[in-house]
């Protein structure tokens, strides 16, 4: 059995950010009420106030998916505390990986809309502009678990600096550009509506080149086996 959960992430540049887990896959405000996190946040907001929601869906186990009960993310919340590190070894991207397909026909249907390689937004110093062709969005699926992917082309290797640049550009495309315009589709699934983000503010959000992205794969295996 699997239970399904959430983490979800508030935030307002006046009254600070706070995150907290529940049941399922919320789907608006709703579904949030209730739970003392979100009450105790609304609580203090002004009603005027725009509030950045974000909602990041997570598995723990395998088999048959169920709504996890509330003692079930007190658990989970017990278990966050004990290791920060525990939804990103244990659950992250699970949710996701049955609905590679979908995410996918997605990104073509936005690449279709944009009809121009991200590459040529590209705003780096003369020398990286140079050396970049082709920039791809994607995702990849490994040992089960979903991630984003994205594929650059480059005509020979960035410097360390020049490598710094695109990473900076390429988070500014994940969160405001390329990305935001991604995440306001909604992918219909039986579990709601689904939005796809490649970014989120969260100390478990990274952008890895190939041979980082190897490594933080090897550990992970290293710490499975343990």
């Amino acid at each position: 059995m699997a239970i399904l959960f959430s983490q979800v992430t508030l935030s307002n540049e006046y009254y600070g950010t706070t995150e907290f887990l529940v049941s399922g896959y919320p789907q608006d405000a709703d579904d949030l009420q209730g739970w003392c996190a979100f009450d105790d946040y609304m609580d203090e907001v002004e009603d005027s106030c725009a509030i950045d929601v974000h909602v990041e869906a997570y598995l723990y186990g395998e088999g048959e998916t169920v709504t996890a009960t509330p003692e079930e993310v007190a658990y989970m919340m017990i278990r966050m505390n004990w290791d920060p590190e525990f939804l990103g070894d244990h659950c992250d991207g699970e949710f996701l990986a049955e609905y590679q397909r979908d995410i996918q026909r997605l990104i073509q249907q936005e690449d279709a809309a944009c009809k121009e390689n991200l590459a040529e937004y590209f705003d780096g110093s003369n020398a990286a502009v140079a050396k970049l062709k082709f920039v791809q969005f994607g995702t990849k699926k490994v040992d089960g678990v979903l991630y984003g992917c994205i594929t650059a082309e480059l005509t020979e290797p960035f410097t360390e600096e020049e490598e710094a640049e695109f990473k900076d550009w390429l988070e500014g495309q994940c969160s405001d550009g390329y990305g935001e315009g991604l995440e306001q589709v909604a992918i219909d699934t039986p579990d709601g509506d689904l939005y796809v983000r490649f970014w989120h503010i969260s100390d478990q959000y990274f952008l890895l080149n190939s041979e980082e992205f190897n490594d933080y794969l090897s550990d992970i295996r290293m710490e499975g086996l343990q």
